[in-house]
């Protein structure tokens, strides 16, 4: 891999205290999504069920919006990914998108998690609600990013990070526990 920016493993030991923000970024995301399946419309579900898509989708933007948003603070995720030319190129091969799409899919992200944050609850239902398929792309390039990081440095991390498989595992399990309910 080639770095624009300087890593080294102290660098990436303190990025990767955010991994825990990207898988719960795509599990609460994968869960939503599965439930969205499972119901046509929200407002014809039950209240519990509103109520619980509402708490995934705040789940999911507010740990989405932390590593990848406008206001992104992280100074060693930001050199672990964002800053990296090569992760750009990944991202952008694995979404379709170019710099300044990017730029306005962040934008409209974070407007979107500025209005969650304003209105929590169920009550944000009838906001229009980006395209979030585009970020759960971004999730599982982000995650293919972070398995090579951690093998060309030998980083010792375990887990999520290691799981080639993770995300379609999340999905498999959302999906399957959906189906024994009702």
């Amino acid at each position: 891999m080639e770095f624009s920016v300087a890593l080294d493993k102290g660098v990436l030991n303190k990025a990767a205290d955010e991994l825990e923000s990207l898988y719960a970024a795509g599990d609460y995301l994968i869960a939503y999504q599965q439930l969205i399946q499972k119901h046509d419309k929200v407002d014809q579900c039950a209240n519990f069920w509103l109520h619980t898509e509402s708490a995934l989708c705040i789940g999911f933007i507010v740990n989405w919006c932390k590593l990848f948003g406008v206001e992104c603070c992280d100074r060693f995720w930001k050199q672990s990914t964002i800053e990296q030319k090569s992760y750009r190129e990944h991202l952008y091969g694995a979404t379709g998108f170019q710099y300044q799409e990017w730029s306005e899919y962040q934008s409209g992200m974070t407007a979107f998690y500025h209005i969650v944050l304003s209105h929590p609850g169920a009550s944000f239902v009838d906001v229009e609600r980006p395209d979030f398929e585009p970020a759960l792309k971004v999730l599982q390039a982000t995650h293919e990013w972070w398995r090579d990081l951690v093998n060309e440095f030998d980083l010792g991390l375990s887990g999520q990070v290691s799981d080639a498989a993770y995300f379609q595992r999340s999905a498999q399990n959302a999906a399957s526990i959906l189906n024994k309910i009702e």
